[in-house]
């Protein structure tokens, strides 16, 4: 993500090649369980687990064949070296001394978390709402895959534009709003419908925050903001995992999808 804006050619290239990664993501999310099964039914798990650690290791080989464009020149008062600590804050520095960078990660950790309860409700929800087993948790992962894929397409779209907070804001309110729909259906079609639209809502708003943040960061200082936004990311994923089963213990289970995506 830090490298991309030095490798892009134009701010409509860097939207792009966004839109391209978050949907490959997106496929990857709904086919990677999929080649899972098929690899356990044919092989021992630890033969699994050899193959995705072998695939990880291509990754990174062809990560490493990635050209390193030279380094831009620091901004006044920027911080080089000091470990560990000091680059860490120097993220947190530059996120908290830039109004949009916060705001955009802000908005961005909320919907993480909606994102870490939303994995706790789709359990729940498959299991002892719809009554459709173990596979129905899976279908409704799928939906969520496939809808991110679809979204891709639109998101592609805004390579050509340049209103990424207006997308930014439609697909935060998309995400939400299904997810508070979700809350109030009883049907199944309808569930695995909305899990599509929420997916499609995902992949919008990864593109346009993430283009935001490389288009708005310091040059020399982006690595540090996208390394403080990944911690931030996780922490809040956790976060909604962690408050999902309180906030159903508290008000009940659909009121606590309906207030998650009203947040």
């Amino acid at each position: 993500s830090s490298l991309l804006p030095q490798l892009a050619r134009s701010p409509e290239e860097l939207t792009a090649a966004n839109a391209v990664a978050v949907t490959i993501e997106s496929a990857a999310i709904f086919a990677g369980p999929g080649i899972g099964g098929l690899l356990l039914a044919v092989a021992p798990t630890s033969v699994v687990f050899a193959i995705c650690a072998a695939v990880f290791v291509w990754s990174a080989a062809l990560i490493a064949l990635v050209p390193d464009p030279e380094r831009p020149p620091p901004t006044a008062g920027a911080q080089e070296g000091g470990g560990l600590l000091r680059t860490v804050g120097e993220g947190f520095r530059v996120l908290l001394g830039t109004p949009l960078l916060a705001t955009v990660i802000g908005v961005y950790a909320l919907q993480a978390a909606a994102a870490g309860a939303l994995g706790v409700y789709t359990v729940v929800l498959a299991l002892a709402q719809l009554h459709i087993g173990n596979a129905g948790v899976g279908y409704l992962d799928s939906a969520f895959g496939v809808g991110g894929i679809l979204g891709g397409v639109g998101a592609a779209a805004l390579a050509a534009g340049r209103r990424l907070a207006v997308a930014f804001a439609a697909g935060v309110l998309v995400w939400g709003v299904g997810i508070a729909l979700v809350g109030m259906a009883a049907s199944t079609v309808i569930v695995v419908l909305l899990m599509a639209g929420i997916g499609a809502g995902n992949t919008v708003v990864d593109v346009a925050a993430i283009t935001l943040l490389q288009r708005s960061a310091p040059a020399d200082a982006i690595g540090r903001v996208f390394g403080v936004l990944e911690s931030i990311m996780l922490a809040a994923i956790g976060a909604g995992s962690i408050g999902a089963p309180a906030l159903i213990a508290l008000v009940g289970f659909r009121p606590a999808i309906v207030a998650t995506g009203l947040m």
